[in-house]
């Protein structure tokens, strides 16, 4: 995405010494980049949505949350097994993402130790959450968006969902030659 980026952004500043480029722009190459810089955003779209989806399978109804983020223990109930009880060396692990999942420690793949649960001042992350908030943190480093770690996938890349079907023609350079 960064390359096709780069072609784009070389064609909309002006030419050595103020000269106009526009003899010479390749204009194919140009629409096929910011085609496939459309594509590369609805994809990461699409699979934030997926995971999305993946972790909402068992979350802890938003209901049975507190304000202050607690849950009573008769809602906790595990995502995968589907069962309440806790046991000492098996408890039941709440993600600390947007999930609102819980998990016994043996239900995870790979399971918890309870020597690796980290402590209450450091979050624990569920395999979904942890790797969404790896392709946000990675999205807002590589191209320079702002999405917010807790972002819904719907929030992600909107504006470049709604546009037609072969519409990235509409995709123009800002002041700064990135796509809008």
């Amino acid at each position: 995405m960064k390359l096709e980026q780069n072609l784009i952004d070389a064609y909309s500043a002006e030419g050595w010494k103020g000269q106009s480029r526009e003899k010479i722009r390749p204009e194919r190459e140009l629409q096929r980049a910011k085609k496939q810089i459309l594509n590369c955003k609805l994809g990461i779209r699409e699979i934030v949505h997926h995971l999305d989806l993946l972790s909402s399978a068992g979350q802890i109804d938003d209901s049975a949350i507190a304000p202050d983020g607690s849950v009573h223990h008769e809602h906790i109930i595990c995502a995968k097994c589907k069962l309440q009880e806790a046991f000492p060396d098996n408890d039941i692990i709440l993600c600390d993402g947007t999930c609102n999942c819980a998990f016994h420690q043996e239900c995870l793949d790979p399971p918890l130790s309870t020597e690796n649960i980290p402590p209450d001042d450091e979050g624990w992350f569920c395999k979904f959450c942890k790797c969404k908030m790896e392709i946000i943190e990675a999205t807002n480093a590589h191209i320079g968006t702002h999405f917010a770690m807790d972002s819904n996938w719907e929030n992600i890349f909107k504006e470049e969902a709604l546009l037609p079907e072969g519409e990235e023609s509409l995709l123009c350079p800002n002041k700064t030659g990135h796509l809008m």
